[in-house]
């Protein structure tokens, strides 16, 4: 059964064991503990946001946060690959985390076990290796949510979720987002936020700036590729513009050698769904010429810092549409004809500040006239808009924004 059925028929069974039975224990349990652990389960490096609210969370001697290495089991062919990648990037950042797989890629550790008071999922999607779903901790723990990416689509279910409905504490990145879940919700809160978007800071220009980019001799214009993984018949949105310009893109690149260098973001879903469409050997033979082009390169985990460093971004993502915003740079979205009618009105502003492609002449005229010439119509709208949302942001840090109130909810 999906969650939407799960929700629509159980609102009463939720409503009773979990609000009037549970929920209110837990609560008033944690607010009286002197030591809070709080558990990160994190799907995927690409995903994760929350550098700063760990880092206050670890200054703070009250809170224990740490990681729970999770990666969806459908989420690679080869699940332990994403597992190495999120201990790598731990240890990297110097996060407390749990063996929590086996060498067979399951789970070695129960929700029980895992002990924590407050559980915080990188994706909102409950279907996660089935030992550390909702229902595994929804009798002990108390759930904060806060989407990984900004929904641009206006229809219910990206509102409404099982863990929508049951989180305590809930942070949104702008008035618009924060709307549809209050119209949509089964479940009424107050803890519902609207802390500002962190891409304000994400995306612009550090003191100390570190560069994922190939270096060349020329001085050349930087463009992101980052196409959207809904490939697939079956796929609840149909984005992606993928197949039709997978093979046009590696030929774009190589016309414009000593003009235009490349990177291609995938999403993270995209490789193990073409793994089933292409297979293993053809997906893997495709990837390398990114890999070792000339003028290109693949970024399969964060891209943060390919962001700032960038000059444009050609698209079929929904979060993107969002995010890329926030560098100030221009943005092309290859558009099938099946996005717009799905937007919320927040979505519709994004879209409209982005070029559109339609064939593969215009993301040739996109990378002439916009990049490489700098003729960007668009951008006086687009610096206004920022600045709209600009002013919704309460803090320096949204980390800060979302310590200070997770602090306050809980004292």
């Amino acid at each position: 059964m999906s969650v939407r059925n799960f929700l629509s028929l159980n609102k009463k069974l939720i409503e009773t064991l979990y609000y009037k039975c549970i929920k209110w224990k837990i609560i008033a349990n944690i607010k009286n503990k002197q030591h809070i652990r709080i558990a990160f389960m994190m799907a995927s490096e690409a995903m994760w946001k929350y550098d700063d609210l760990y880092k206050y969370l670890n200054n703070d001697p009250r809170f224990i946060p740490f990681i729970v290495p999770s990666p969806f089991p459908n989420q690679s062919s080869n699940l332990m690959y994403e597992y190495d990648k999120i201990i790598k990037f731990c240890n990297e950042k110097n996060y407390n985390y749990i063996l929590s797989l086996n060498n067979n890629g399951l789970p070695q550790i129960s929700a029980k076990e895992i002990n924590a008071d407050i559980v915080i999922y990188t994706q909102p999607y409950n279907r996660g290796q089935k030992e550390w779903r909702i229902n595994k901790f929804w009798t002990n723990s108390l759930f904060i949510y806060t989407p990984y990416g900004t929904n641009i689509e206006k229809e219910n279910r990206f509102y409404n979720s099982l863990l929508q409905n049951i989180s305590y504490i809930q942070f949104y990145p702008n008035i618009y987002i924060s709307r549809l879940v209050n119209k949509h919700i089964f479940f009424k809160s107050k803890h519902i936020y609207t802390s500002g978007d962190d891409s304000f800071h994400k995306y612009q220009p550090h003191e100390i700036n570190t560069d994922e980019w190939k270096q060349h001799k020329l001085s050349l214009k930087r463009i992101i590729w980052a196409p959207h993984h809904s490939i697939m018949k079956n796929d609840s949105l149909q984005y992606s513009t993928f197949l039709e310009y997978a093979n046009f893109m590696l030929e774009i690149a190589k016309k414009f050698i000593g003009k235009v260098q490349f990177i291609i973001k995938p999403h993270p879903l995209l490789l193990s769904k073409l793994h089933i469409i292409w297979g293993y050997e053809k997906t893997t033979k495709y990837f390398k010429q990114w890999e070792f082009g000339e003028n290109t390169q693949i970024v399969w985990g964060k891209y943060d810092i390919i962001f700032r460093n960038s000059d444009g971004i050609i698209h079929d993502s929904s979060g993107f549409t969002s995010d890329y915003l926030f560098t100030g740079n221009p943005a092309l979205f290859i558009d099938n004809g099946m996005v717009e009618s799905h937007l919320n009105e927040y979505g519709r502003k994004c879209f409209n500040l982005h070029y559109k492609a339609h064939n593969k002449s215009d993301i040739t005229n996109f990378i002439t006239e916009v990049i490489i010439n700098r003729i960007d119509p668009l951008k006086i709208k687009r610096d206004e808009f920022m600045a709209q949302l600009n002013n919704e942001t309460k803090y320096n840090s949204i980390g800060e924004f979302m310590y200070e109130t997770i602090k306050h909810t809980l004292s």
